[in-house]
């Protein structure tokens, strides 16, 4: 039984979803918009979420574990310059 067990599968191995959410939450931060299912929107928005907040605080630390997750470097910088101050 599956009770008490969070997060979905969606028909991937573990390295795949993982890289899915990555590329996704990427290209979130990117186009500030993206198209998708409700489940996958509902599994990135608190991956995206922790991305931001990760720019909100800001600082070294802050910003290489943001770029452990976020793919591209003009992303990141986007997230920490452009919209870590939109969300402040």
């Amino acid at each position: 039984m599956r009770h008490r067990r969070s997060g979905r599968k969606f028909g991937r191995a573990t390295a795949q979803r993982r890289a899915m959410f990555r590329l996704m939450v990427t290209d979130l931060l990117r186009h500030e918009v993206i198209k998708t299912t409700h489940a996958k929107s509902k599994e990135v928005a608190p991956l995206a979420e922790k991305m931001l907040t990760h720019a909100k605080r800001g600082g070294l630390h802050n910003r290489r574990h943001a770029a452990s997750f976020i793919t591209d470097k003009e992303v990141l910088s986007k997230a920490f310059d452009e919209l870590a101050d939109r969300y402040r």
